[in-house]
């Protein structure tokens, strides 16, 4: 299941996928975005659609061949507001993951449970940590790092995951996370 920010994310990137105004479109994010009264969904929200918006203006500039394409002043405008959102919040720019990082880690997030559910093992737990990892993205890479180690090894203390599961777990955010450069 999907929490708020992550709903609203979605729904706001479905219905504002190619809106060409783009001061309309940082005005409908401001409005969603300030309709969650919590920080913390704040910045999953404003993660999430930063993170997509990121990946569309790679793929514009990938395809586009207009030397003075307007849409490039737009991606400059929203992606500059995402910034200053961004610093508002605390969000620290420097140790941001890439929208590349987090597919990455998603992608191998689904494997490790993929992985779990073939050897016949329960993973709901799993996967419910998991998806809140994925919440916390904001937090940035050395951080994020350091709370997902914190919530496995909780989950191993409190019983809600055995030893043998965690471990392969520790061992992929040890090597298959600080491969991807942190």
């Amino acid at each position: 299941m999907k929490s708020l920010p992550q709903e609203m994310a979605a729904q706001f990137l479905d219905e504002l996928l190619h809106v060409s105004n783009y001061n309309e479109y940082i005005s409908r994010f401001d409005s969603e975005l300030y309709s969650l009264h919590e920080e913390y969904d704040q910045k999953i929200f404003l993660s999430i659609v930063a993170s997509k918006v990121e990946e569309q203006r790679k793929e514009h500039e990938k395809k586009c061949t207009d030397p003075v394409c307007p849409s490039d002043l737009g991606y400059l405008k929203v992606n500059s507001h995402f910034q200053y959102l961004m610093k508002q919040l605390g969000i620290l720019q420097e140790d941001q993951f890439s929208s590349e990082n987090i597919n990455t880690i998603v992608e191998q997030f689904d494997n490790l449970v993929k992985a779990y559910e073939a050897m016949g093992q329960e993973v709901e737990t799993l996967k419910r940590e998991l998806n809140d990892l994925k919440d916390h993205f904001f937090l940035g890479k050395t951080r994020w790092r350091q709370f997902s180690k914190g919530k496995f090894g909780e989950m191993v203390t409190s019983g809600l995951v055995s030893e043998a599961i965690a471990k392969p777990i520790v061992d992929f955010f040890n090597k298959g996370i600080s491969q991807l450069g942190y």
